[in-house]
């Protein structure tokens, strides 16, 4: 159960609205590896359909997934219920993802599938700004941050 004095009502609404956006894109990318034009993101959560998220849309969008990821309706959820709601989101993403990049469309990906995706080479270059033929910890770190990584506890 969470505990209300560690994470309030309106800060789990806002969290569960934000889940709620990126399971918009998944919806919106239909598994076919195109990306969504990023104006059909907002239409789900846009309930007015203004061409803005307001905040009353994004706790409504939170409190539908909040109900959806409450299996018993006790209005509160449990470390199984969470565990669950994150399990299926896993199995929708791990499902779009064979259907993506299966290239020989055996329901499996190998290691050559997985690599066919990616540009190793081009990745390491963005990554070694000064080009030095290797990635510092200071280099490795701004990637990270400019990519959304979050800092470890007590930093």
């Amino acid at each position: 159960m969470l505990r209300k004095d560690i994470l309030s009502t309106s800060t789990l609404i806002v969290a569960i609205g934000l889940a709620g956006l990126a399971q918009a894109h998944d919806k919106h990318s239909g598994g076919k590896g195109d990306r969504p034009d990023r104006a059909e993101i907002f239409k789900s959560p846009d309930a007015d359909g203004s061409g803005e998220i307001t905040q009353e849309e994004l706790a409504a969008r939170g409190a539908d997934r909040f109900n959806e990821i409450d299996t018993n309706g006790d209005g509160e959820l449990s470390a199984e219920e969470i565990a669950a709601g994150q399990k299926k989101r896993s199995d929708r993403r791990a499902t779009r993802m064979i259907e993506r990049l299966d290239t020989d469309k055996n329901g499996q990906l190998s290691q050559a599938e997985l690599e066919a995706r990616r540009d190793p080479a081009g990745m390491f270059a963005k990554l070694d700004e000064d080009q030095s033929g290797g990635v510092s910890q200071e280099e490795f770190e701004k990637a990270r941050h400019r990519r959304g990584g979050h800092k470890k506890r007590g930093e």
